[in-house]
């Protein structure tokens, strides 16, 4: 994949949690502007913690239904940053749980 940060205009940061940070970005080359999301992964020096990153790609890849944000491609961005372009969903809010007794 030859897709790059440089690819993307930041808006915004929308979060940062331990493993990583997450951009509201657009495509520079996209007519549309349409807003994406990028989610950067710090990928760990070990093999296992990378492939454990890479396997969230995978998951994401195969996942198809209205309730989960859509997934559109990954890089690696220096220095080993798993960045997964993943759709906008800004009016999306997790409902609270509901204590079952």
């Amino acid at each position: 994949n030859s897709t790059r940060m440089s690819d993307f205009d930041v808006l915004r940061k929308l979060g940062k949690g331990s493993f990583g940070v997450v951009w509201a970005v657009t495509r520079k080359r996209d007519a549309r502007k349409r807003t994406f999301v990028i989610k950067q992964i710090a990928m760990g020096p070990r093999r296992a913690d990378q492939e454990e990153a890479i396997n969230e790609c995978r998951v994401l890849a195969k996942l198809d239904s209205p309730h989960v944000v859509k997934y559109y491609e990954s890089f690696i961005a220096e220095p080993n940053r798993l960045c997964i372009v993943m759709e906008f969903a800004p009016k999306v809010r997790a409902r609270p749980r509901s204590r079952r007794c």
